[in-house]
């Protein structure tokens, strides 16, 4: 929850999520995409600019999306601890593929 985007080695990171979850197991990801906050305040572009050599949610969700087959997937807040109105985070759920 919340670390993906940290992952120095994405491809690798998912790769040995794959390998070591069991054949019909479910990979359950809760993360966020900082590039997603649209807001042009000074605060919001110091934040996004705060985060520019993580991981964008394009490139999680492509990566999750090779190694796994995606059976849910959903926008929600991540801002005010999840109450917000933004729409940034997202959790996605899948099933190793074969």
């Amino acid at each position: 929850m919340l670390v993906l985007h940290h992952a120095a080695d994405l491809e690798a990171t998912v790769a040995k999520m794959a390998d070591v979850l069991a054949p019909e197991g479910i990979v359950a990801i809760d993360d966020y995409g900082w590039e997603r906050l649209d807001d042009d305040s000074p605060e919001a572009t110091a934040w996004r600019k705060d985060r520019e050599d993580l991981h964008t949610s394009a490139s999680m969700l492509a990566a999750l999306d090779r190694a796994f087959e995606r059976t849910h997937y959903h926008d929600h807040a991540y801002l005010d601890d999840g109450r917000g109105s933004d729409r940034i985070a997202f959790t996605y759920v899948g099933t190793r593929r074969s």
